[in-house]
């Protein structure tokens, strides 16, 4: 039978799938939750009165979710209690909020477990610069931190707030961006479009991507297969390969690689001949591809995988390339844990996004 195993570490989830006693990798999950029921990991049975495990002690978040009796609380990171377990499922932990589900409707409550918002909604997303993207029926609105719908349920689709602005889409419309009074201060004219980063978004028309400024304007016309948001000046395009450009447009970073990542602490991995590696903003390769999963560095650190002949272990690799197997503390089970939460519908860029020419 075929179980999975998470771990995590910083904002780092690897699922593992294990066939019998065959362990192959999956794709890495990024900034999400932990996935599946652990029951074995190389062989060996571990935390058996768990239902849902966090591998690993280093956690970006200050709350995690947990289950006990098919029912969903928090506790904070040091495992204490916060939200006894009252509801079916709860959402992702944003400016204080979690989205929570009673039934099949959603609603959200603070970090003392106050409820801010009554389970009402068919769905709710994450908060951003105060205001979080609903569903009602089959629309969606915007609703603040006190619970006040500033925005009525009226786009088809609504993505998260960045730099005052959010993508939006109506039912007889394409996308375009609204303002916090829910007002399309860019117009609704392209076929899709991710949120903004670092003052651009990159936008598709007539399957074309480029991207716009904050005032509406087409700085990079659209001329890419695929266009990803901008992290510390770069952005990952694809012209047949992935590449790199910066805010002018420019290519900086041929297209050549079959999947990159953004940038984080100056470094970007990249993926040649189905191993990852990282290149610096210039393009160099500072650590050669030898690694079975990406990821993004946190405080100089980044956890992957690599493989050992027929065994693959998780490592910790510094910016210099430096490699060392992670430690077992790293490894055991801490808590119990929800499944991922379930995400709305929306364009907000994420660091966890990996772009891909698989």
């Amino acid at each position: 039978m075929n179980v999975k195993l998470s771990f995590r570490t910083l904002a780092l989830v690897i699922a593992f799938s294990l066939s019998d006693a065959d362990l192959t990798v999956a794709q890495p999950l990024l900034n999400q939750g932990p996935v599946g029921t652990v029951e074995s990991f190389e062989g060996e049975l571990i935390g058996k009165d768990f239902d849902w495990l966090q591998v690993g002690t280093i956690v970006k978040e200050a709350f995690t979710a947990f289950e006990a009796d098919g029912m969903f609380g928090v506790m904070n990171r040091e495992g204490a209690i916060v939200i006894p377990a009252q509801f079916h499922e709860v959402g992702q932990f944003s400016e204080g909020r979690f989205a929570v589900r009673r039934g099949a409707r959603w609603g959200v409550v603070d970090t003392a477990g106050r409820t801010i918002i009554e389970c009402q909604y068919d769905e709710c997303g994450i908060f951003r610069e105060g205001l979080a993207p609903f569903k009602k029926w089959v629309l969606w609105g915007v609703v603040d931190l006190d619970g006040r719908e500033t925005v009525s349920p009226r786009f088809e689709a609504l993505g998260n707030f960045s730099s005052g602005l959010a993508p939006a889409k109506l039912p007889t419309g394409k996308w375009g961006f609204i303002d916090r009074a829910g007002t399309f201060v860019i117009p609704e004219t392209y076929d899709d479009v991710d949120g903004f980063s670092e003052g651009l978004a990159p936008v598709s028309r007539d399957g074309k991507w480029g991207y716009i400024n904050l005032a509406g304007k087409e700085v990079i016309p659209p001329r890419f297969e695929r266009a990803e948001n901008f992290s510390q000046q770069r952005a990952a395009v694809k012209d047949g390969r992935w590449g790199f450009v910066d805010p002018q447009g420019r290519v900086v970073i041929e297209c050549k690689y079959q999947s990159v990542t953004g940038f984080s602490e100056g470094l970007a991995c990249v993926k040649e001949d189905k191993l990852w590696g990282f290149i610096n903003s210039s393009g160099q390769i500072v650590i050669p591809p030898s690694f079975d999963s990406s990821g993004f560095f946190h405080d100089g650190i980044v956890y992957l995988l690599q493989r050992d002949g027929e065994t693959v272990r998780p490592v910790t690799v510094d910016c210099t390339g430096n490699v060392r197997e992670t430690p077992n503390e790293l490894l055991e089970p801490t808590y119990r844990l929800a499944p991922p939460p379930t995400a709305p519908t929306s364009a907000e860029p994420t660091e966890g996004d990996a772009a891909s020419a698989d």
